[in-house]
């Protein structure tokens, strides 16, 4: 049976030991709290790693050019359906430890000094839960019982418990090769406690 929202929203149920949600559009608190926060987590948590499910590669030829005399004369446009465009991975040869391409993002596109074409990678905007990788559904689930925790329960208790189950999946995603982390890339986007291993999210309660 294919993976729905309501399947992930169930996964966080379950880690604030709530009572299972039949459908998204319910008019129950719990289903309420979800939708507010669901399509800012999912983002959130997509552009925040290269995940080689949503990793994509778009073949570009620059799109407009400027005149001569300035030196961000070649513009491209995001490739369709992207959340994030990685700039840092924007080489000469497309290689990832290829010669760095300097540019300077534009709404919907970015200016360059490269001619082209360009590989441009970008992680795409993979909306349907089935397709996604199991570490990013629990991930998902976790980030999304840490947002409603608070209001849904204000118990310490459930806020550990999805933080302890977000930290797992994320150290679980990367020992299985789930995100890339191989060249240039090897720790560019991770925080200082994610390069030494701690994938721990830190919330304070409420007083």
């Amino acid at each position: 049976m294919a993976l729905q929202v309501v399947d992930v929203w169930n996964m966080a149920c379950d880690l604030l030991t709530e009572a299972a949600i039949e459908d998204v559009d319910e008019d129950t608190r719990i289903a309420r709290i979800f939708s507010r926060h669901y399509e800012n987590v999912r983002k959130k948590e997509m552009k925040a790693r290269w995940w080689k499910f949503a990793l994509q590669t778009d073949f570009a030829v620059a799109s407009d050019q400027t005149a001569e005399d300035l030196v961000f004369k070649y513009h491209y446009s995001d490739p369709d359906g992207a959340l994030r465009v990685l700039f840092e991975a924007l080489t000469r040869d497309g290689t990832l430890d290829g010669q760095p391409i300097n540019a300077t993002p534009t709404q919907g596109g970015f200016w360059t000094d490269f001619a082209g074409p360009l590989d441009i990678r970008f992680i795409d905007d993979i909306e349907d839960p089935d397709e996604w990788d199991a570490n990013f559904v629990e991930i998902m689930a976790a980030s999304l019982a840490l947002r409603a925790a608070q209001a849904l329960t204000d118990k310490i208790s459930s806020i550990k418990v999805a933080s302890d189950a977000r930290a797992a999946a994320l150290q679980e995603a990367y020992r299985t090769n789930a995100i890339v982390v191989a060249g240039r890339r090897s720790t560019a986007g991770q925080s200082l406690a994610e390069a030494r291993g701690d994938f721990r999210m830190w919330y304070r309660p409420a007083s």
